[in-house]
């Protein structure tokens, strides 16, 4: 038996888990570990990560801007979940204390980053999917790190883009890296702390359904599996 690897979720129904929760199981189950939902919904006590080896935090809505000092006017939100921020804001505190991994994908990097006491550009545009089709653009992926041993790719790839929000290097928090970029905004980012705290803007989860997006649908690939054992090296320690 692999990893436990705990995924965060806005619900936990089955029919919600499918539609929106299922690549990422499938990706950690690929990459050879055991995936186990976390959602802000379920009954009895929250989530934890007690019994989990590692933390995904998955894409989803917009983080609720007063948790970053600004307000609603004149911004364009999506399905924000103030109990879907206060799970997360619960786990990352208990998986940065433990040193637990933690992969960061797309609102996952976006919550992580405010979290840690960084901020949001609220809306950025051109980065959406348009009728559920994900946007395409290069990123620049400092190989010096975590993320490019993990991707084991070249410096520049190409990758999705589902989101309207994202981090700038003046709203980026403290403790946290750059460690991929496009044309000013940071597209992947580390703990300067951690053993392994990784996240990204885009969806390495759509590796078989974004695979014309990706110029290395591998390097996504491993890339979850570099997270699933970095949290068997967790459960080894």
């Amino acid at each position: 038996m692999g990893p436990r690897i705990g995924i965060t979720s806005r619900r936990s129904s089955d029919e919600w888990v499918a539609r929106q929760v299922a690549r990422y199981i499938e990706a950690i189950n690929e990459a050879g570990g055991e995936a186990v939902v976390l959602a802000a919904d379920q009954g009895g006590a929250p989530p934890s990560l007690e019994g989990l080896d590692g933390l995904l935090l998955s894409g989803g809505g917009d983080v609720t801007p007063s948790l970053y000092g600004q307000g609603l006017e004149g911004a364009e939100i999506d399905e924000m979940d103030r109990g879907r921020d206060e799970m997360e804001r619960r786990l990352i505190g208990e998986a940065l204390a433990r040193d637990v991994p933690v992969l960061g994908i797309c609102r996952g990097m976006q919550v992580l980053n405010v979290m840690m006491g960084g901020a949001l550009v609220q809306d950025i545009p051109g980065h959406r999917a348009i009728r559920g089709v994900s946007a395409q653009h290069p990123v620049r992926v400092e190989t010096e790190s975590k993320l490019g041993e993990a991707l084991g790719a070249a410096d520049e790839m190409e990758v999705n883009s589902r989101h309207h929000q994202g981090v700038t290097p003046e709203n980026l928090a403290p403790g946290l890296v750059p460690v991929a970029s496009h044309e000013g905004l940071i597209e992947a980012v580390e703990s300067r702390d951690h053993r392994w705290v990784v996240a990204v803007q885009w969806h390495p989860e759509r590796y078989e359904i974004d695979a014309g997006h990706f110029s290395s649908t591998e390097a996504q690939r491993r890339l979850f599996r570099a997270f699933v054992r970095a949290a068997d090296e967790q459960t080894e320690g």
